[in-house]
C-alpha cells in the first residue's frame, strides 16, 4: 500500500471506491428483476381494486361518482321532488317530509336493483364469451377469413352462451381488463332500454308501499311517472356508474335497525309505524327504521361514502 505523508495516494482510493461500488451494486442487482414483477403484481392488484387508487385522466373514477352522487341528492332529486309536487299539488308536511322524497328513493332502489342485475348478467356473458373464444379461436379466426375473401362488408359471430357458469380456462387477467373496459365507458353505454323495466319495478315497489302503510294518501299514477322520465333516466345512468365500479359501489336500503351508515332526521308518526316492545318486554336496543329517505351509499369494501337518510319509528309507550 503506497502512502505519501501518512495519506493513501490517489490511485488507491479510485480503486477503493470502485471495489466498493461493485460490492453495493451486487447487492442491489436482484432488485432490478423484482421491480418489474413488483410493477407488475402491483397492476394486477389495481385492476381488482380501485377504492384507494384512480386514474385521475379516468372518465368514471371513483372520487367523481361520488361527488355526483352528492350533487344527485341536491340537483335531480330536489327537481323530481317539485315535479310530484306539481302534480299532486299537495303541500301537506306528510307528503313534503314523507311521500314525494320516499318516491324519489324507491325510484333510486328500482334503478340500482336494475343496473346490478344486468351487470352481473354482463359479466356472466364476458367469462362464458371469453371461454368460448379461447375454445374456438382458429375455427372462428377461419370463418372470419371466408368472409374476408368473399369481399363481405361484415361478418357475423355466432357464440353459444351456457347459462351456468362453467370453469375459468384462461388468465383472469383478461376479465379484469374488460371490466375496466366497461367502467371507463359507463357514461356512454346505452341503456334506454331499462327504462320499462325501471318503471315496472317501481310500480311494485309504490303499490306495496301503499299497501304497507295505510296513512298514506299519495295514490299510484302513471301519469306521474311519465312526468318523472327524465328522472327515471338520470337514475339508471348514475346507478349504472357506481355498480360497474372495481369493485362496485353498494347502496344500503334495506336495513331494518338504525346504524352507523344512516341518518336519523325524524320519526314517523303514523299508527302502523308504531315500534312495538318485544314479547319478552325488554325494550328494543336500536331504533327501528320506518322508512328510508334516501339509500346509504357504501364503496365496495363497506366503507361509508354517504349516510343514508331514515325516518325511525316511535316508540310505543308500554302500559
Amino acid at each position: 500500500m503506497l502512502k505519501i505523508f501518512g495519506q493513501t495516494s490517489a490511485t488507491e482510493c479510485w480503486l477503493f471506491n470502485n471495489v466498493e461500488a461493485m460490492e453495493i451494486g451486487s447487492l442491489f442487482l436482484p432488485c432490478f428483476f423484482f421491480f418489474p414483477r413488483l410493477a407488475h403484481l402491483s397492476e394486477k392488484l389495481v385492476r381488482k381494486d380501485q377504492r384507494k387508487v384512480e386514474d385521475t385522466a379516468a372518465a368514471n373514477r371513483p372520487s367523481k361518482v361520488e361527488e355526483d352522487f352528492a350533487a344527485f341528492f341536491d340537483n335531480e332529486r330536489m327537481d323530481a321532488i317539485e315535479k310530484m309536487q306539481d302534480v299532486y299539488g299537495s303541500e301537506e308536511d306528510n307528503d313534503i317530509g314523507i311521500s314525494y322524497p320516499r318516491l324519489a328513493c324507491m325510484i333510486f332502489e328500482a334503478a340500482y336493483e336494475k343496473t346490478t342485475e344486468a351487470k352481473d348478467s354482463a359479466l356472466h356473458v364476458f367469462r362464458e364469451a371469453i371461454n368460448e373464444m379461447i375454445n374456438k379461436a382458429a375455427e372462428l379466426g377461419e370463418a372470419y377469413l371466408r368472409s374476408e375473401k368473399s369481399k363481405l362488408s361484415s361478418h357475423r359471430v355466432s357464440l353459444k352462451i351456457p347459462m351456468y357458469s362453467q370453469e375459468l380456462k384462461y388468465p383472469t387477467e383478461v376479465l379484469d381488463t374488460l371490466l375496466l373496459s366497461l367502467k371507463e365507458t359507463a357514461p356512454l353505454c346505452s341503456l334506454e332500454f331499462m327504462k320499462e323495466d325501471v318503471r315496472k319495478r317501481v310500480t311494485e315497489k309504490w303499490t306495496s308501499w301503499l299497501a304497507s302503510e295505510k296513512s298514506c294518501k299519495f295514490s299510484f299514477s302513471n301519469h306521474l311517472l311519465f312526468q318523472l322520465k327524465d328522472y327515471i333516466k338520470a337514475c339508471i345512468l348514475l346507478t349504472w356508474r357506481m355498480v360497474v365500479q372495481v369493485p362496485p359501489m353498494q347502496l344500503e336500503y334495506k336495513c331494518t335497525a338504525l346504524k352507523n351508515f344512516h341518518m336519523k332526521v325524524g320519526y314517523h308518526s303514523s299508527p302502523e309505524m308504531c315500534s312495538r316492545p318485544p314479547p319478552n318486554g325488554q325494550g328494543a336496543a336500536d331504533d327501528e327504521i320506518a322508512c328510508y329517505l334516501w339509500p346509504a351509499l357504501l364503496d365496495g369494501g363497506g366503507r361509508i361514502i354517504r349516510r343514508g337518510e331514515v325516518l325511525c319509528k316511535v316508540k310505543a309507550e308500554v302500559v
